[in-house]
């Protein structure tokens, strides 16, 4: 096979990369492994393709920002978290241009990878391992999972729309097996404290480890509350597997949740059937007070702040916020100091002078161009209007919101405000 026809191989099976009954059948899965039966052949394409992601990780001591980072962290976002264009650079904060360009670089940098291996492995007369036989693999993995593990989350993850985006995942594999997915509504429960990638790749493995051993039958997910966390239960409404937790996903999906103080076990439900549970921390969200006479503007502060990190009350004026601060404990607020019949500076200083509020950020949004004045007056930030969402989010978590209980000073809040340095 000459190098492009291999390409054109990668590339496709890169965006089936968690189709494992289309893996199993596709022309790689036969070049790059010996193994018997068309499943292992098709997860130890599934695993080269993974471990060829893996290899573009730039070293631990390259600058985070740097341009080596690109290729990885945009492959990363494409196939392993399934994002598309827009979204990876909404993340990267990079232009969708430049995403397709780190994009063809990344997938030129896997076809090598992985052509090598070929060409070697078909000189010596020999193919990729099986997943038995890779000790390396076996480091990679850990060091994968250590690292995935130990990821902390920038906001709390909303539950429905990671169980949905994981099912997605895995419809083609559920179709392929002729298995039915069921999502039962998560309705009312609020967003888990567990980075999204991680409760992503959980979920991932938990179906995928059920679904391989299954011909036909049906998986049900549903969440509800149980003693302050958030459980989710993926049963085998109908079929014949049995969740086996030493397997290699259950391990490393209970490995996960371990390092996020979430837990995964296997039990029948009440109604005799076998199931996965997971169970989930959950963190109340942060609580923003948005000041400000424009209406517009508050709906527009509710959008940005939406999604479940943050729980935004507002206010119309200093009369009001006053009286919000007396009886709700916050984390953060946001003040336009441009507010008819109200002195904006004033009710800064009277916020900044309040015991309820003496140590929370006050982040002042405004179209005059006062920053040294606000920073002079006590005030943690300044955003000029109009702002935008990554800006508002950025001085939040500049400002630390999140840290330290309410009323009480964060770490470090002794930095000097009036130099634009945010408590924590």
């Amino acid at each position: 096979m000459n190098r492009d026809i291999f390409a054109r191989h990668v590339r496709d099976a890169l965006i089936h990369l968690y189709d494992h009954v289309y893996l199993q059948g596709h022309p790689l899965s036969e070049l790059l492994s010996t193994e018997a039966g068309h499943e292992a052949r098709g997860r130890t394409l599934h695993r080269a393709l993974m471990e060829a992601i893996e290899a573009l990780r730039p070293a631990d001591d390259v600058p985070p920002r740097a341009p080596a980072w690109r290729p990885f962290r945009v492959l990363f976002l494409r196939y392993i978290e399934t994002l598309d264009t827009i979204q990876i650079a909404e993340q990267l904060a990079i232009s969708p241009r430049q995403v397709r360009r780190e994009h063809s670089r990344g997938v030129d940098m896997v076809v090598d990878i992985l052509w090598d291996r070929y060409r070697q492995a078909s000189d010596q007369g020999e193919m990729l391992p099986g997943e038995e036989d890779s000790p390396a693999t076996e480091s990679l993995l850990d060091a994968a999972v250590s690292r995935l593990g130990l990821a902390t989350a920038s906001a709390l993850t909303p539950l429905p729309e990671t169980i949905q985006g994981a099912i997605a995942v895995v419809s083609g594999l559920a179709t392929g097996k002729g298995v039915r997915l069921l999502a039962l509504p998560a309705v009312g429960l609020p967003p888990v404290a567990i980075d999204r990638v991680v409760l992503r790749q959980v979920l991932l493995n938990v179906l995928t480890h059920l679904l391989d051993n299954m011909a036909g039958g049906a998986l049900e997910l549903r969440a509800e509350m149980r003693e302050g966390k958030v459980a989710v239960t993926v049963e085998v409404a109908s079929g014949r597997t049995k969740p086996d937790l030493q397997s290699d996903r259950m391990l490393v999906a209970q490995h996960l949740l371990e390092m996020q103080e979430g837990q995964l076990w296997g039990a029948m439900t009440s109604t005799g059937k076998p199931a996965v549970h997971v169970l989930l921390p959950v963190l109340p969200p942060t609580t923003v007070l948005v000041i400000d006479d424009d209406q517009d503007m508050l709906r527009l502060f509710q959008r940005y702040l939406g999604g479940g990190s943050y729980q935004v009350v507002t206010a119309t004026s200093g009369e009001e916020a006053l009286r919000v601060v007396s009886e709700l404990p916050l984390q953060a607020i946001t003040l336009d100091v441009m507010m008819p019949s109200q002195d904006g500076w004033e009710v800064l200083q009277l916020l900044k002078n309040h015991p309820a509020t003496q140590h929370v950020p006050i982040i002042v949004c405004s179209v005059l161009r006062e920053r040294d004045l606000a920073l002079s007056l006590g005030a943690a930030e300044f955003l000029p209007k109009p702002v935008t969402q990554m800006a508002l989010l950025a001085a939040l978590a500049h400002c630390g919101a999140v840290a330290g209980p309410p009323g009480q000073p964060a770490d470090n809040a002794s930095t000097p405000q009036s130099k634009g340095l945010c408590p924590g």
